[in-house]
């Protein structure tokens, strides 16, 4: 009884649990066990509101009962666990996120939110199969960590590299490797022609450090996605969406 009458207030903390960890529920959007270390995506939920709201619901649309999707750079779930409601049982959900502390919450989420139609992959995507090194986390965002000099070693392939039967939907937010994992899913791509939501240099404090051309690199990540027979539609911020076209 006390779970179920906690569960009606979805914008308040259902349960304390080890740590400074919470539970939140956000509905349709997930339930959610998260801590205070971050200020961004963790932030949003602790305030009750999903994050990037806007552009789940436009993906969530998009997608049907039986729909496969591929979220490169999942994070905790915010997109995988509302969009695996979506798909149901007969659809399923690739989850792709290379840090070990967030793919262990990422997990602790799917669980708590009793789906069996996502699977997980403790990996990060790129243009070759090598070992890679994460930058140090950012005391406001852990979700914003580049591929680049750090102490935190993880795994790269090609998304080419898996043989998935089929996609419908490709998520792409990867902190600044956008181009890279592009030119590792090329083939993927071709194969199955998915809707692309594509986040390009997102990250630019890590941008301005290297000296990055963050408008020129935006471009050339559009007209290489282009260059696959797409249609793009700019969305807001930095983030592009991108259509099939058909024969």
């Amino acid at each position: 009884m006390f779970w179920n009458f906690f569960r009606l207030n979805v914008l308040i903390p259902l349960l304390l649990v080890a740590g400074d960890y919470q539970i939140y529920d956000l509905g349709l959007y997930g339930t959610y066990k998260v801590d205070k270390r971050d200020r961004t995506i963790k932030g949003f939920i602790r305030g009750g509101r999903p994050w990037e709201k806007s552009h789940v619901d436009r993906t969530l649309a998009l997608l049907k009962e039986g729909s496969v999707f591929v979220d490169l750079g999942a994070h905790i779930g915010t997109w995988a666990i509302p969009v695996a409601k979506k798909v149901g049982p007969t659809g399923h959900v690739y989850a792709f996120e290379p840090q070990a502390n967030i793919y262990s919450e990422l997990r602790e989420n799917i669980a708590l939110n009793n789906l069996s139609n996502i699977t997980t992959f403790q990996v990060a995507l790129g243009e070759c199969e090598k070992l890679a090194t994460l930058e140090p986390i950012l005391p406001d965002n852990e979700g914003a960590r580049c591929i680049g000099e750090g102490d935190e070693v993880v795994q790269m392939r090609p998304l080419d590299s898996y043989d998935f039967e089929r996609i419908d939907f490709l998520k792409i937010d990867v902190e600044n490797y956008e181009l890279k994992v592009l030119e590792g899913a090329r083939a993927t791509i071709l194969k199955h022609r998915p809707i692309i939501h594509l986040e390009l240099f997102g990250h630019l404090q890590q941008a301005e450090r290297l000296g990055l051309d963050v408008v020129s690199l935006r471009k050339q990540g559009v007209s290489l996605v282009e260059s696959l027979r797409y249609k793009s539609k700019k969305l807001r911020g930095n983030n592009w969406m991108f259509f099939p076209v058909e024969d």
